[in-house]
């Protein structure tokens, strides 16, 4: 209901505050859905999460907060490569980007987004290994 009574002021923006937390996964969908909807309709929507998977998956631009200070801003595979300041953030990569690692090669990546995207999943492919070799040491 939220959303609809905001659409009615036929707003240029909206800004959503973790509108899948809580969800299970069907209404998660649901909820991406209509974020979709709203984005090809024109209406600039912006997203704030925890939720790397997410993010990586539906931004165009992620921003980065700590403190209420911006630490940095830019494409999401340029920042989901810095092991460093997502550890700063508190944020995890997860093993989605494997999922999209294939669909990468079926997608059309050009230049320096496509290394980008390469070396994060190298990155991720290499720390999983390692994680799942310690795993087993236990």
């Amino acid at each position: 209901m939220a959303i609809a009574d905001i659409l009615v002021m036929e707003p240029d923006v909206m800004i959503l505050d973790e509108p899948t937390s809580a969800l299970d996964p069907k209404h998660a969908r649901l909820i991406d859905q209509i974020i979709e909807e709203l984005s090809n309709s024109g209406i600039t929507v912006i997203i704030s999460t925890h939720d790397v998977e997410r993010a990586l998956l539906w931004a165009e631009k992620v921003v980065l907060f700590d403190k209420g200070e911006v630490l940095s801003i830019g494409k999401p595979a340029e920042i989901f490569a810095d092991d460093d300041l997502l550890a700063r953030t508190n944020l995890e990569k997860n093993l989605q980007c494997f999922i999209l690692r294939r669909n990468c090669k079926k997608q059309a990546f050009f230049g320096e987004e496509a290394k980008i995207f390469s070396e994060v999943l190298k990155k991720l492919s290499k720390n999983v290994k390692e994680n799942c070799k310690n795993r087993r040491k236990i």
